[in-house]
């Protein structure tokens, strides 16, 4: 996800592509599919209150989706 929304030339910002730096934090409304559990631990300490926070650069995408920065 992280290499197209470069190429679109995305608003959202990118530090270490890997998720661990927290810098792609954005909310998903789509067809995704659900964070591998180092992300989800990510995820509990940058956005426990944000039910659909995602880490951009770790997202795989099977559809239609609506990003929104946190």
């Amino acid at each position: 996800m992280s290499e197209h929304l470069t190429i679109q030339n995305s608003p959202v910002l990118f530090g270490c592509r890997t998720g661990i730096c927290g810098t792609c934090l954005v909310e998903v409304i789509g067809d995704i599919l659900p964070p591998q559990p180092d992300e989800h631990e990510m995820l509990e300490t940058l956005a426990a209150n944000y039910p659909y926070a995602r880490l951009a650069c770790q997202l795989d995408v099977i559809g239609n989706v609506e990003l929104r920065k946190v």
